[in-house]
């Protein structure tokens, strides 16, 4: 018999995998790709770095880009094509256009949303994310992301918030000021949404909903958003974005679902359980604003955050409270379109990422290259990344 946790639900059905052996094998040859070609991007994009050093920072970053994008293509193998998943857009198109894009978070799979909607424009080389500065000392992808013109956000006490925040207007403002083309991803809801791992989360957001004078009962399916990395991304990039794109994404999952979310919604979706095949669909809406219709100062445009997400918080009440055995699902999210991968640009770029992995592991200079760019960019930039992360929570206290 599964264990089963606190909340009755099976760890089977928590973690969404050993459904069969047939999920557990895919989710581990995915990430064996995944994470085995994690070591040669790293090394590529510091080559990259130093050999870019001499030109401006537009032109520095455009290998970086074509760098991203490749890896991204390659990771849609085994995250979309692999585990057959279906993926549903509904509401405005992406344009190729720098934005401001903004979803609910639920899942570790959510930054994979952002790479499907702007690979519609061939534009997930342009992807930059907004991340806490605690993950610069994630292993070899940590300091990767910062070269790829990621903005890190460091926490801070509160008497030292200004100082912060004028800090990351002015990372964000750089990105414009730069002629970087970007996607700025934000997830204002700050860490993801699972109130049956974290019942405490439902607290936390009714009591942020509270001192803000707003009803709790409108934030059930989704925690408060927090304005602070959205205002800042808004006053950095209002010259350079044309638009904030507002997305909602809603996981359906192969049956057993969690019964006290809905009928078709899962207490936890993973990368794991993506790579195994344990969801087969994944609806995203998308609402374009231009960034002129935008309010000015940071009480509005928390405002105007609060009032998307009292939006996102209805429309995925709706949608879990659907029936799925509809052919023409789209749990009330209106009129979508199926987004599809190149398949031809995806087993191409996958190729070249099993190849180099191949030359790396099987070559006897390969596998030296390889484990120096393990031992460098694993534990040499962890550890810059700390002493950074000391400095800066020192400079703001």
């Amino acid at each position: 018999m599964a264990e089963q946790g606190s909340t009755g639900v099976t760890t089977r059905q928590m973690v969404g995998l050993g459904k069969n052996r047939l999920g557990y094998w895919n989710a581990v040859i995915a990430y064996g790709g995944i994470c085995g070609a994690a070591p040669i991007y790293a090394g590529i994009s510091l080559s990259f770095a130093v050999a870019t050093l001499p030109l401006s920072a537009r032109l520095a970053m455009v290998p970086q880009d074509f760098l991203y994008w490749t890896f991204q293509e390659f990771m849609r193998l085994y995250f979309e094509l692999y585990p057959n998943l279906r993926v549903v857009l509904h509401g405005d198109r992406p344009r190729n256009e720098d934005c401001i894009y903004i979803s609910n978070h639920q899942s570790n799979m959510d930054w994979f949303i952002a790479v499907l909607i702007a690979g519609e424009i061939e534009g997930s080389g342009r992807l930059r994310y907004m991340l806490k500065d605690s993950l610069t000392m994630l292993p070899l992808f940590g300091w990767a992301f910062s070269l790829h013109g990621c903005v890190y956000v460091s926490k801070t006490s509160r008497q030292n918030r200004g100082g912060a925040a004028a800090e990351l207007v002015s990372r964000t403002r750089r990105l414009g000021e730069d002629g970087i083309p970007v996607w700025l991803v934000v997830f204002p809801e700050g860490t993801r949404y699972n109130p049956v791992r974290y019942p405490w989360q439902l607290h936390e957001s009714a009591e942020a909903a509270a001192i803000r004078g707003e009803d709790p009962s409108n934030f059930t399916q989704i925690k408060f958003p927090r304005a602070g990395g959205f205002a800042c991304s808004v006053l950095g990039l209002r010259d350079r974005a044309a638009a904030v794109y507002d997305v909602t994404t809603a996981y359906t999952v192969r049956r057993p679902a969690h019964p006290e979310l809905g009928p078709h919604r899962p207490a936890l979706c993973t990368m794991e359980a993506m790579m195994a095949g344990q969801f087969h669909e994944i609806h995203i809406h998308l609402r374009r604003t231009p960034l002129t219709e935008l309010p000015n100062t940071d009480t509005e445009l928390q405002l105007w955050l609060v009032e998307q997400f009292r939006r996102k918080n209805q429309m995925l009440e709706q949608f879990y409270s659907a029936d799925e055995t509809d052919d023409d699902f789209n749990g009330g999210m209106g009129e979508g379109r199926r987004l599809r991968s190149s398949v031809g640009t995806t087993v191409a770029c996958a190729l070249v990422w099993n190849s180099l992995l191949g030359l790396a592991l099987f070559t006897s200079r390969g596998r030296r290259l390889y484990l120096a760019s393990v031992v460098v960019g694993g534990i040499g930039g962890t550890a810059l990344a700390a002493a950074r992360l000391v400095l800066l929570q020192g400079r703001y206290r």
